[in-house]
């Protein structure tokens, strides 16, 4: 079967002033793979999101682009953030973006946006096409609660609930926009072992259940290279290594920038 090729990405930079985030970042992402962003602190693996999901533009030359299942290649650059999700790629981010004050279900239906059909009138009036919008919508939202095991949650405030049941629904709201292209940007961050054990099978169990295509950054290196099957690393803005995890465990520039060489360290 020929591997079709999801995301792309060649010499894509992106710059701050007179500091460069990420220079010349090159990989490719291939459907069904889960790929995983690897680094130290500051070396640009969100920078590199952000710049594929159109929260930054990439410098000149930059070339950003996403194959969706329907087999049509998009041009990413220059694109808002709003358009590059309804092409079906969703995100989640390091530092929690839910509405504490809604309920799990209510934020999981704002995952829902994009499939909305009835317009404000017609919801306003709740016509019967609003209705037939609701109950479509909602029956995808029961699907993504019922893999996450969040049914018991699903009426209350995010705010109010424990940090690792917030982590499981800003997962469950990407997860709503039903992406062709998932990117989890520290799900498992400030989480105990037990949670990250439970966040790693539902990230199993999606990415089976709804053949999505999934990049993951995370600082847990035991995680990492136990569920990916390929990981790009990238220090100081520049990538260094890209490959298995066993070709990247092995690779002297990863252990020097995690490890750092005897001058580094002082000794």
């Amino acid at each position: 079967m020929a591997v079709v090729t999801v995301l792309q990405l060649a010499d894509v930079s992106v710059r701050f002033g007179g500091l460069w985030a990420c220079q010349k970042v090159s990989f490719e992402i291939a459907h069904g793979e889960l790929f995983a962003i690897i680094g130290p602190n500051g070396a640009g693996k969100t920078t590199v999101v952000n710049a594929i999901t159109g929260v930054y533009v990439p410098a000149p030359g930059s070339v950003i682009r996403f194959t969706d299942r329907a087999g049509t290649t998009h041009d990413l650059v220059g694109r808002r953030p709003y358009q590059i999700v309804r092409l079906g790629i969703a995100r989640t981010f390091q530092n929690l973006g839910l509405f504490d004050a809604l309920t799990v279900l209510q934020n999981l239906m704002l995952g829902r946006y994009i499939y909305r059909r009835a317009n404000l009138l017609q919801a306003g009036f709740w016509t019967r096409r609003a209705v037939d919008d609701e109950v479509a919508n909602r029956a995808k939202v029961e699907e993504v609660i019922d893999l996450l095991e969040i049914s018991q949650y699903r009426r209350e405030k995010v705010g109010e609930l424990p940090y690792g049941i917030r982590k499981r629904v800003e997962l469950g709201r990407a997860l709503a926009q039903e992406p062709d292209l998932l990117l989890l940007d520290e799900p498992m961050a400030g989480m105990n072992v037990e949670e990250k054990q439970d966040m790693v099978r539902f990230i199993y169990d999606a990415r089976r259940q709804l053949s999505t295509t999934m990049v993951l950054i995370e600082h847990d290196m035991g995680v990492v290279m136990s569920i990916a099957d390929r990981i790009a690393v990238l220090n100081f803005g520049e990538l260094i290594a890209l490959g298995t995890p066993e070709q990247v465990q092995q690779d002297p520039q990863v252990i020097a920038a995690y490890l750092g060489t005897r001058a580094q360290r002082g000794d």
